[in-house]
């Protein structure tokens, strides 16, 4: 196993983390309207499959396919009884991959539930729904919690004291995921985005940033944006280009070369750590990986 994870986004060269899991499975045959963790059970060979080609192009941390493996979420989907399962094997199926060579997080995303007034969540229910979710992580033997694509920072300050308090010996990551104004980059709820991630760091996350939603030129420009005002570890993992329907499918348009520039524009920004969102591959990753080395 490498050390803790804390220690290498302390030193040398930027972090490099995996990319699109959906939309890579959707490619492979995943039926639309079919969550990725029901190919935990059904198709595991190919969970595994997409760990390792993240793995082979130099990704130096693998999300477990746990994303929306929590019971809320699951229970749309009728797999509710087989959390625990489902959130063990996926971690499992992520270290096979990394072997000793690269970090597994445990993914977890937000509930798909608004906060009252705007919907049904509570506080509480909330605060059950990532424990429980996170004690599974945690048992799983994940290196770090990774909590992505929140649009509430009220939920995913949830989901941190959650992880925190369930097992306050793993490190917490956070990404937000943020739209671009005329007034700035802000969430869905309305969070700024240099403010919310302010909080996620004083809530105890040793890395945070942004995913999904913004393709890689609106990443480079949100990370200016957060570097001219933060000085916090930061990861940014952008889309590759924005999403076009077509016949075949949605397609996300941006080649691999032109993606990996503008992410490399990050880094002497400040960025430590990026990787992929929705639309990138393994090519993508392994390109970038020889742009930072």
């Amino acid at each position: 196993m490498p050390g803790p994870v804390t220690e290498r986004l302390a030193s040398g060269p930027p972090l490099l983390f995996d990319g699109a899991l959906g939309s890579r499975l959707i490619a492979l045959g995943l039926e639309a309207g079919r969550p990725p963790e029901a190919w935990v059970l059904d198709r595991p060979e190919v969970i595994e499959q997409v760990h390792r080609e993240y793995a082979a192009a130099g990704s130096e941390v693998l999300a477990s396919v746990t994303f929306g493996a929590n019971r809320l979420r699951l229970r749309k989907a009728g797999l509710e009884e087989r959390l625990e399962e489902i959130n063990l094997r996926a971690v499992d199926l992520a270290r096979r991959a990394a072997g000793d060579d690269a970090w597994v997080g445990g993914d977890m995303g937000p509930t798909g539930e608004f906060f009252q007034p705007l919907g049904p969540l509570t506080p509480a229910a909330a605060d059950d729904v990532f424990a429980e979710q996170a004690a599974v992580l945690a048992r799983a033997g994940v290196d770090f919690f990774l909590l992505e694509t929140h649009y509430d920072l009220q939920e995913a300050l949830a989901n941190v004291r959650a992880c925190r308090r369930v097992a306050p010996q793993i490190p917490v990551a956070a990404t937000l995921t943020f739209n671009r104004t005329p007034r700035g980059f802000f969430t869905v709820m309305g969070d700024p985005a240099a403010e919310a991630l302010t909080a996620l760091f004083q809530a105890g996350c040793f890395l945070v940033g942004a995913n999904c939603t913004l393709e890689a030129a609106g990443m480079l420009d949100l990370a200016r944006h957060l570097t001219a005002h933060l000085n916090l570890p930061l990861l940014l993992q952008p889309n590759a280009g924005s999403p076009v329907v077509t016949p075949a499918g949605i397609v996300y348009p941006q080649p691999p070369d032109e993606f990996c520039r503008l992410v490399a524009a990050m880094i002497p920004l400040g960025v430590r750590a990026v990787g992929g969102c929705c639309g990138t591959d393994a090519e993508y990753l392994r390109r970038l990986r020889e742009m930072l080395q």
